[in-house]
């Protein structure tokens, strides 16, 4: 029996010697491979789901930590002008 297996396409030679019940065989396997190949897919894309999740997550709490950073070291100066314009708020 000569067997070409391609992505989802099954080519079989057979010889007259083969059986009936061999052949159901192949097909039922044939069937199988095909059902867990789309299962592995299946996982496959909620993993890859899964790590742009964790990758932006990642990305956000670099930049939010960042921004801590940044707002730990800045300095808060009040400065009072005549009493018509009031008080203002300088962040540097």
């Amino acid at each position: 029996m000569v067997l070409s297996l391609h992505a989802h396409t099954c080519v079989v030679v057979c010889p007259d010697y083969v059986s009936r019940n061999d052949n159901d065989t192949f097909y039922r396997y044939k069937k199988e491979i095909i059902r867990v190949n789309k299962a592995w897919e299946r996982k496959f894309g909620i993993l890859q789901a899964s790590l742009h999740a964790l990758k932006d997550e990642s990305y956000l709490r670099q930049h939010l930590e960042k921004q801590h950073t940044t707002l730990h070291q800045a300095t808060i100066t009040y400065a009072v002008g005549s009493p018509s314009l009031g008080c203002y708020l300088i962040i540097l």
